[in-house]
């Protein structure tokens, strides 16, 4: 018969307790550990036991635990910027053994998306086979906000159940910028020899090329350069993000005139930002002096009798 209290068994190197069921001639022995074993790794087990006669049996073995499904190669990659509004998510899930498709969960900006592996109503999702799991790819039907954090989360598990999940997050690309206008928005009494100036921007690249200005529904700027024949000069002042712009007429604007400006810029991917606005320019000075007579003077100020 065996002699249970001689059983000794030793994991990795360590001697841990077991429980046993039986009688003196077979025992079942079983070792629960406190934490579950690391994933894809070797454990060595030796068991040694004598009998009721001293005399000893000994046996080793190996086994490897099982490697959870792995979730890689994501595009858009985790916290990557200037992401096109546009853009579909990939990844590949693999495993070992199986991957069960049907497992997969994903959600974007908190709404579900893949519900147990299969498309909600806005989106389109395709499955590439490939040796060890697939390939995913999730095409939504409508654009991402700009310049937003989107927040994705991914759920999978494989033939045992074994379950890998990640969460991560991506910022999506913004519009360009057009700001700091000068004469400002609405602004009033702005001097006729005024020139216009504004600064384009984007968070990636600005395309110069692409600028388009409209000065009272006349075009002056066209794919970032002077339409010919017209009376102004353009320069570019390249800045942090972009360009100052400046537009300098030869001739000045009308007295007392409502000026109406749009802007159109694009950025490298391309989006477009358009702006329109007005300013209204100062009227004439008029001079009252004596004899009688009316009179224009060459800088446009008119000149009336007195009354």
């Amino acid at each position: 018969g065996i002699n249970i209290n001689t059983l000794q068994v030793t994991v990795n190197g360590t001697l841990v307790s077991v429980s046993t069921i039986g009688s003196q001639f077979a025992y079942s022995v079983t070792y629960d550990p406190t934490n579950d074993f690391s994933y894809g790794t070797t454990i060595s087990t030796m068991i040694s036991v004598r009998d009721i006669s001293g005399n000893i049996l000994s046996a080793s073995f190996d086994f490897k635990t099982n490697e959870p499904p792995t979730i890689t190669l994501l595009a858009p990659t985790a916290n990557d910027t200037i992401v096109p509004v546009e853009t579909d998510l990939t990844f590949k899930i693999t495993d070992n053994t199986q991957v069960v498709t049907s497992s997969l969960q994903v959600l974007i900006n908190g709404l579900p998306v893949i519900i147990n592996g299969s498309p909600t109503s806005t989106y389109q999702v395709l499955y590439t086979q490939i040796t060890d799991g697939y390939l995913v790819s999730i095409n939504h039907q409508l654009p991402f906000s700009f310049n937003s954090v989107i927040p994705v989360s991914i759920f999978i598990q494989d033939e045992l159940g074994d379950i890998t999940s990640i969460n991560y997050s991506f910022q999506t690309d913004n519009v360009p910028g057009i700001s700091s206008l000068l004469p400002i928005a609405s602004a009033t009494n702005i001097p006729v020899e005024t020139d216009i100036t504004f600064t384009i921007t984007d968070n990636a690249l600005v395309v110069t090329s692409s600028l388009q200005v409209t000065v009272n529904n006349i075009l002056w700027i066209q794919n970032g350069a002077a339409v010919n024949g017209t009376s102004y000069n353009i320069a570019y002042q390249a800045i942090s993000g972009g360009y100052r712009v400046s537009v300098d007429p030869l001739l000045p604007f009308t007295y007392e005139s409502l000026n109406t400006i749009a802007i159109s810029v694009k950025d490298d991917h391309p989006y477009t930002t358009t702006l329109n606005y007005s300013f209204s320019t100062k009227p004439a000075l008029t001079i009252y002096v004596s004899p009688t007579g009316n009179n224009t003077l060459g800088d446009g100020t008119i000149v009336k009798p007195y009354q």
